[in-house]
């Protein structure tokens, strides 16, 4: 009876072990499915903070759709002003051109305004010359008077020999006459200078005559140097030289001026070789600018256009802040694509892990029921352990007494 009863405890030992280990093995898979469990559990809090940013994403993917149909007019009128941007940029080349042109012109007009300021001087030159003309008539009749003078000196000239201050005069006339040769040099370098102008060439062959006279004169000069002290007409006369001297200074003077302005003419009669050349391009540019007013008329048309062409330019500027901007959008809008397609997976994943979590509760639920029944296994199978061990030693004890 008791070993029918050990036998039946041992039965039910049995299926209650079958029953833990399938229980352990139960428990190792839920283990397994636990670290699943918390594996899904942290994936499914960055699927919240993703679900977030995805709420936030398509918010802004609306806000990129309405962008997107606003870049769209833009990539339009974008379009049509690429067509008037290469209209602007052949009536910028236009307006380079007739820049050079006017810059052309404008040089033209600065040398025009230095021909007038050296036709004035020059006109200025030829007042002074009608000035010299005058003077020169002046002079002729000085000499005319000179001529007279001598008369008178020849009769002084029996009064005053012996004179001891007359030594002196003698000098300094000698220094007089040694002027007078370079003065002589000079009026010939003047007659040079005088040749060229056909008013003074008439001068010239006067003077060239009184030139001649001089030679003669300087004799006379000797004889009449005796009587020049103490002749008081001559005082006059001395003042009146001293005056010509004076005014033969300026006159050396105004050579030298004249000088530069032959120089200076040589150089314009070059800068007229220049003139002719650019009054031939005048007449070209006549042409041109008969062109050119049919262009300016263009251009008042243009001046419209460009003011147009201005605000397109002002919004044009306004679209390429944009188009920068719409430029990140895209690119952050490509970035989104790939994050929505990711997002798409994860929410895909998301629903699947929903259900799974729905299971993995169900799950949570049986294992705390079976967590109470392993606790009660437990107990159990210290139970069977101690059954075990006296089964046996009454096993041993029985088979010792049957023997």
């Amino acid at each position: 009876m008791i070993c029918a009863q050990v036998i039946a405890k041992f039965k039910r030992m049995v299926r209650v072990i079958k029953v833990c280990a399938q229980i352990i093995a139960k428990f190792k898979r839920m283990v397994h499915e636990t670290k699943i469990c918390a594996q899904v559990i942290a994936k499914s809090k960055r699927m919240v903070r993703e679900t977030k940013v995805c709420a936030q994403i398509t918010a802004k993917s609306k806000r990129m759709v309405r962008e997107t149909k606003v870049c769209a007019q833009v990539i339009a009128k974008s379009k049509r002003m690429v067509r008037e941007t290469k209209v602007c940029a052949q009536i910028i080349a236009k307006s380079k051109r007739m820049v050079r042109v006017i810059k052309v012109c404008a040089q033209i007009i600065a040398k025009f305004k230095r021909m007038v300021r050296v036709i004035k001087v020059c006109a200025q030159i030829i007042a002074k010359s009608k000035r010299m003309v005058r003077e020169t008539k002046i002079c002729a009749q000085i000499i005319a008077k000179s001529k007279r003078m001598v008369r008178v000196i020849k009769v002084c000239a029996q009064y005053i020999v012996k004179s001891k201050r007359m030594v002196r005069v003698i000098k300094v006339c000698a220094q007089i006459t040694a002027k007078s040769k370079r003065m002589v040099r000079e009026t010939k370098i003047c007659a040079q200078i005088t040749a060229k102008s056909k008013r003074m060439v008439r001068e010239t062959k006067v003077c060239a005559q009184y030139i001649v006279k001089p030679k003669r004169m300087v004799r006379v000069i000797k004889v009449c140097a005796q009587i020049i002290a103490k002749s008081k007409r001559m005082v006059h006369e001395t003042k009146i030289c001293a005056q010509v001297i004076a005014k033969s200074k300026r006159m050396v003077r105004e050579t030298k001026v004249c000088a530069q302005i032959i120089a200076k003419s040589k150089r314009m009669v070059r800068e007229t070789k220049v003139c002719a050349q650019v009054i031939a391009k005048s007449k070209r540019m006549v042409r041109e600018t008969k062109v050119c007013a049919q262009i300016i008329a263009k251009s008042k048309r243009m001046v419209r256009v460009i003011k147009v062409c201005a605000q397109i330019i002002a919004k044009f500027k306004r679209m390429v802040r944009e188009t920068k901007v719409c430029a990140q959008i895209i690119a952050k809008s490509k970035r989104m694509v790939r994050e929505t397609k990711v997002c798409a997976q994860i929410i895909a994943k998301s629903k699947r892990m929903v259900r799974e979590t729905k299971v993995c509760a169900q799950y949570i639920v049986k294992f705390k029921r079976i967590m109470r029944e392993t606790k009660i296994c437990a107990q159990y199978k210290a139970k069977s352990i101690m059954l075990l061990r006296k089964t046996m030693i009454y096993t041993q004890s029985q088979s010792e007494t049957f023997i």
